[in-house]
């Protein structure tokens, strides 16, 4: 099959899956996930003349804002140039998993590139339809294809001998430096590669074309880091943003002082076991070429590490899809029979339908409570505060800006973010607060009235469960589910709510 027709099959494959499964497509009314609506956030304040970090803070790094600010210049509607940013992302991703895949096609069969492409498929499909993609907008999602990229040319390097040229050795410093500065953390699996390739360099006697495949990288990787700093300086905003973002994620998001914080960076022995024995699989596997062999155990191993050893979210494991198209190497004799075929379908029918978004955008039950609280205030320009409670999409939604500087409270939650939201609520300068429901304590409803705010509205939506923590409760709200599970089960499952209370100034 030729690359073009691939290319070509594979963008329309990548627009299909975009629009079909995440919250920033058109079909979707609104992104009801607090991350996303935070990002968005960032990026539209600084089009509004605000300075990052100072005037508006979150952790995460200049980049985030940077893209989603010319995300949001598109202005289409919201999240619509994250939307198309989504497609270029996953249609990247996909070609570049082909490519690896054909690093171990088999020369003597002539079904290697079609198999390939199913295979490619499906991983794109299993992608965006598991709980690792949630509703989309994640810095994991945009580096993943970068991720793919370094894989891709380290591997190419293990099974052939051949170092990259120096354009791809700059693309590939570019790629390090936009994860640098988004989320560092991210770059786990390069860690493991870059030692792999240096092995094998040492091994090979090619230590001199070692250093100069990292020169070229690290060109690439300082042209980036150059324009990052370099805009931050001419904006006034440098300090507050090695602050924000290098100061606050090294020494505050998991230190003492943070509610429920200190203990996370304890490493967790169960977990370490789990990721050990996981590390160990590319061991096992005698046939495959040595080299290789070392290079995902070495990358597999640095990003279990990080996982092993730090609060780990969900969306972290989007990062594995790096390494899912190695799998081919195991099906590449695989005949393309009819049962293979058959088998394909089911697969992807199934994770059609086992997906949280399209399943309730086809029942009418897409979370949007937002939407309708924002259709029933009429004076948001006079302020509104989101009091002790993640980024809700009031901001985004209502086209506001926040009136504090910690608009909403991190995962780790020092007391300084709540002295901020506790002084914009006395000052009463807002006409609404807003509180997202979950499980919060009595006394946060007590603040609000007590600073003479009364209680106007409430809207409550399905919460998104996901599968692997609460399978019943995730099945269940699939919604054509429920007959067969009626059947199943003694009692019905109790869906969990998140409860949006909205209040007015007396």
């Amino acid at each position: 099959m030729k690359q073009q027709t691939v290319l070509t099959i594979l963008f329309l494959f990548a627009v299909v899956l975009i629009t079909a499964f995440s919250a920033c497509s058109p079909i979707y009314p609104l992104n009801p996930w607090d991350d996303a609506n935070c990002f968005l956030l960032l990026g539209r304040s600084m089009l509004e003349g605000l300075m990052p970090y100072r005037d508006l803070f979150d952790h995460k790094g200049p980049l985030v804002w940077m893209v989603q600010a010319a995300c949001d210049s598109v202005g289409v509607r919201p999240f619509f140039g994250f939307y198309l940013l989504e497609i270029v992302s996953l249609w990247a991703y996909l070609w570049l998993a082909y490519k690896t895949m054909m690093l171990f096609a088999l020369p003597n069969r002539s079904n290697q590139s079609t198999l390939a492409l199913l295979w490619t498929m499906l991983l794109g499909l299993a992608l965006t339809t598991s709980d690792f993609f949630y509703y989309g907008n994640t810095v994991e999602e945009i580096g993943l294809p970068w991720i793919m990229y370094g894989l891709y040319i380290v591997l190419h390097y293990a099974r052939n001998n051949e170092l990259p040229h120096p354009i791809l050795s700059i693309v590939w410093g570019v790629g390090i430096a936009i994860i640098f500065w988004s989320k560092f953390t991210v770059l786990s699996p390069f860690v493991g590669a870059i030692i792999a390739v240096l092995i094998l360099s040492i091994r090979r006697h090619q230590m001199r074309a070692f250093w100069e495949t990292a020169g070229w990288c690290a060109l690439g990787f300082v042209g980036v880091s150059l324009f990052v700093v370099g805009l931050f300086y001419a904006i006034g905003g440098l300090h507050d943003m090695l602050d924000g973002y290098f100061g606050y994620n090294l020494f505050r998001y998991h230190a003492v002082g943070a509610e429920d914080g200190g203990g996370d960076m304890r490493i967790y022995p169960a977990r370490l076991v789990a990721w050990a024995a996981l590390v160990a699989i590319p061991l096992l596997h005698r046939r495959v070429q040595a080299d290789v062999r070392l290079v995902v155990t070495f990358a597999f191993a640095t990003t279990l590490i990080l996982f092993a050893i730090t609060m780990v979210y969900i969306y972290y494991f989007i990062l594995c899809f790096a390494f899912f198209p190695l799998v081919y190497y195991y099906i590449r004799r695989l005949p393309l029979t009819k049962p293979v075929w058959i088998i394909a379908v089911v697969m992807a029918i199934g994770m059609v339908m086992t997906d949280f978004s399209l399943m309730q955008r086809c029942r009418g039950t897409f979370p949007k409570a937002i939407l309708t609280l924002i259709d029933k205030t009429d004076h948001l320009d006079e302020g509104i505060l989101t009091y002790r409670s993640r980024e809700t999409g009031i901001y985004i939604y209502g086209q506001v800006m926040p009136p504090n500087r910690f608009w909403f409270l991190l995962s780790m939650v020092h007391q300084d973010l709540k002295d901020d939201q506790d002084a914009c609520l006395r000052s009463r300068q807002c006409r609404y607060v807003i509180v997202k429901d979950q499980v919060l304590e009595p006394e946060v409803y007590d603040a609000i009235e007590a600073n003479g705010y009364h209680l106007i509205d409430q809207e409550e939506e399905l919460f998104r469960t996901l599968r692997l923590l609460k399978p019943k409760i995730f099945f269940w709200n699939l919604g054509w589910t429920q007959p067969i599970m009626r059947l199943l089960l003694d009692e019905e499952p109790q869906p969990e709510k998140a409860i949006f209370k909205l209040y007015e100034r007396d």
